[in-house]
């Protein structure tokens, strides 16, 4: 099986967590990769290596650790990031049902370096009216915004990662933004699998 580095020291999802990690990530992947814990503070990315995991990181990447991570892509590595806009704080006590969560804007340092090959994420939620309805008892349909269902017409038909999907929904993701400079498009291309 490929070994495929995943990231940690940064408050990333467990690939032990069955309930809230990536175990379940680790389980449908186990008969091609071997999800492999990398900690970039403490060692570097081997050589051999050539794909890389970072899957919801809460805590900042140092400089060193951002300057591993450019190298790695530089020499023609593969990242996958998976950030999330925002840490979702539930209030407690009694009275905690009745309160909105906090939502506290996670900053990784991760987003400088993607803006250097064109990738910008935003500190918000998609929202958008083509979306998962929940059914509640004496309300009929509640429209839940933040999940948006993107069909045939969102998804890259041509892409062999999208291109056999009938439907997805995005629960609570934040906003992507394209831009590659001039400088860089002889170096760099964007491909969209799925927009909203």
């Amino acid at each position: 099986s490929l070994v495929v580095g995943y990231v940690t020291g940064h408050g990333e999802l467990s690939l032990d967590d069955k309930q809230n990690g990536a175990a379940p990530l680790k389980a449908i992947t186990s008969d091609t990769y071997e999800l492999r814990p990398i900690v970039l503070a403490d060692e570097d990315i081997p050589a051999n290596m050539t794909n890389i995991i970072i899957n919801g990181p809460k805590q900042s990447f140092s400089d060193y650790e951002l300057y591993k991570l450019d190298q790695f892509m530089m020499k023609g590595g593969n990242l996958i990031v998976l950030l999330d806009p925002f840490e979702e704080i539930m209030s407690q006590g009694q009275m905690a049902y009745y309160q909105q969560p906090q939502y506290i804007p996670i900053n990784t340092g991760l987003e400088k370096l993607l803006v250097k090959y064109g990738v910008k994420t935003g500190k918000n939620y998609v929202l958008d009216a083509n979306c998962y309805e929940a059914v509640q008892q004496g309300y009929g349909k509640i429209p839940l915004y933040y999940a948006p269902i993107l069909q045939k017409d969102g998804l890259n038909k041509k892409h062999p990662i999208s291109k056999n999907l009938g439907f997805v929904i995005m629960l609570a993701t934040g906003s992507v933004d394209i831009d590659i400079l001039e400088t860089s498009k002889d170096k760099l291309t964007a491909t969209v699998l799925a927009h909203s």
